[in-house]
């Protein structure tokens, strides 16, 4: 579940222009139509109520009783919510596009599709790259005989945002649930491997920056062991156990060594390209500040899933999905909304809720939990109206 921002932006002078762009990359958290897009037969929770209900009042292809983090971000910019890089039809790239698609992870893994999809981090950032060369060769000759824009370019991203942007990352979530959940390994085995996790978000990153951004924000892995789809699990729960903060405190420990190897690898980056500024953003603490002191935020339900059963210590029932219908010992059972998600800070158990996001969204975009500390606060006029 990862996301890339990418928000043109100068950062040489104090009174540098507000980011005007926005390019996210990333998984589930910050995919707003790309994977229905690709999948449109495919059933997909994200297309049916009660998906979307917060903010859009309908489903909105995103995995969300409302918005994703990158929703807000372009709010508070006072850009709109940005189109998904494979929408064929009523798109405008203008102020950016959207790479993420639900499901993938940091690395390929020689999965098949049937367990994760083909777009995972690496094949984003060759859409990317395609996406560029192909927008800046048609700037190369913008008009037409009669000095009118060429079709298609009026919803085009301008050449300037790629040269000056601001790449935020966010994966490495599904490299812990594909394996959790559908390879059906223990949390041993998936600590064995956040050595490749934590090198694939380094090593990506690094690419980003050879594809021509200055300025990354990469997001590290949130604190998975507090979320009500691993903590209903009995045997993940044997296995880790439950720690002193109601977490699986063995795997967010797995999750803290993925982390901590992903800080020291952009700390290495930070040295060798002086010219760029690049941002761990440290999303497991934020999100963990609602674990620890969620009443103080608003928050009656840190580990209840909204959207469920309706019974059950964590809402949910194995078998049983958000706004879909199932037979559970000869009864149908369907999954439903709280009703309050505000008051949630988990929708269906591995996805925040449209409260949640805008909590984290507003952490950061203040500059808290940021490495180095990096507010857009202070270099915009940000509109807080719609969080």
């Amino acid at each position: 579940m990862l996301l890339v921002l990418i928000v043109s932006f100068c950062l040489k002078q104090a009174s540098a222009a507000c980011p005007e762009a926005i390019f996210a990359f990333g998984a589930s958290q910050s995919d707003t139509g790309n994977s229905q897009a690709a999948f449109p037969f495919q059933s997909s929770p994200q297309t049916n109520l009660p998906y979307g209900e917060t903010f859009f009042k309908k489903p909105a292809n995103r995995y969300s009783d409302g918005r994703v983090i990158v929703d807000f971000f372009a709010q508070a910019l006072k850009i709109p919510l940005l189109s998904p890089s494979l929408q064929s039809v009523d798109f405008d790239f203008t102020y950016g596009v959207n790479f993420a698609f639900a499901g993938v992870m940091t690395q390929n893994n020689s999965y098949p599709q049937a367990v994760t999809p083909p777009f995972f981090y690496w094949k984003q950032l060759q859409l990317f790259r395609y996406f560029k060369e192909r927008t800046l060769a048609a700037w190369q000759n913008p008009r037409n005989s009669d000095g009118q824009l060429k079709a298609g370019l009026s919803v085009s991203t301008r050449p300037m945002y790629f040269n000056s942007g601001l790449y935020f990352t966010t994966f490495g979530t599904n490299d812990f649930v594909v394996p959790l959940f559908n390879l059906g390994q223990t949390i041993a085995q998936v600590q064995s491997n956040v050595s490749q996790i934590s090198y694939a978000m380094v090593a990506n990153t690094e690419e980003l920056y050879k594809l021509g951004a200055k300025t990354i924000m990469v997001f590290n892995v949130p604190p998975l062991g507090c979320y009500p789809a691993f903590l209903s699990v009995p045997s993940l729960r044997n296995e880790s156990g439950i720690d002193e903060f109601g977490c699986l405190g063995k795997l967010n420990a797995a999750i803290s060594d993925t982390n901590s190897q992903i800080r020291t690898g952009l700390a290495g980056l930070r040295t060798k390209y002086s010219d760029a500024t690049i941002i761990y953003a440290d999303f497991y603490t934020v999100l963990f500040t609602l674990v620890r002191n969620g009443t103080q935020h608003g928050f009656k339900e840190k580990f209840k899933a909204c959207c469920g059963v309706g019974y059950g210590e964590y809402n949910l029932q194995q078998g049983v999905y958000c706004g879909a219908t199932s037979l559970i010992n000869g009864t149908l059972v369907k999954g439903e909304s709280c009703g309050e998600p505000g008051s949630y800070v988990h929708w269906d158990g591995v996805h925040i809720t449209d409260a949640a996001a805008r909590f984290v969204a507003r952490t950061l975009l203040e500059g808290g939990h940021t490495e180095p500390s990096f507010r857009l606060a202070k270099l915009c006029t940000l509109d807080y109206s719609q969080f």
